[in-house]
């Protein structure tokens, strides 16, 4: 797909963007069709889509090659989005027995992006933010992980991501 595609403001793409069909049969020159790997499609431009669209883009077939297919449908699904931030507490896991992690901050702030009809499915103990007590070595930060996103969620940011630490033997 030869395209520039610009999605207004506050939305996204809700699925990936599908050519039908997606394959093509060619036929022409052996030669010729073995340096081939794909074909592509005439340029199009869009701006500031904002709502699902179906559109037929003719195929680019190279000279002396054939298609019964001249054309394909681009199919492009959109559907507005929610960003929301929050705070989270970070949990500490796999920490060895005898010791105590003090995590500077212990707060961290999430951003996340969610379709707007899902907004209500939304509630911040889905999400589990943490620390890996095992992977601390000799540097004064450890990354922040995260698990537990559902599919329809994007995590778009974590700060910081890093956290400095205090290991203290009890």
């Amino acid at each position: 797909l030869n395209s520039e595609i610009d999605i207004k403001q506050g939305y996204w793409l809700s699925d990936q963007i599908f050519t039908d069909p997606s394959r093509v049969m060619i036929y022409g020159d052996n030669s010729m069709l073995d340096s081939l790997e794909f074909v592509t499609t005439e340029f199009f431009q869009l701006t500031e889509l904002d709502n699902d669209l179906i559109k037929k883009v003719r195929l680019f077939i190279p000279d002396d090659l054939q298609s019964k297919t001249d054309s394909v449908d681009v199919k492009i699904k959109i559907e507005p989005f929610i960003e929301e931030i929050f705070d989270a507490k970070v949990e500490v896991r796999n920490l060895k027995k005898g010791y105590y992690i003090k995590l500077f901050p212990r707060t961290v702030n999430i951003t996340l992006r969610l379709p707007k009809d899902k907004y209500n499915l939304l509630s911040t103990d889905f999400l589990h933010i943490y620390i890996d007590a095992s992977h601390i070595s000799e540097q004064n930060t450890v990354e922040v992980k995260y698990d537990d996103v559902p599919s329809f969620v994007k995590l778009k940011r974590i700060y910081p991501q890093r956290l400095e630490f205090l290991l203290i033997k009890e």
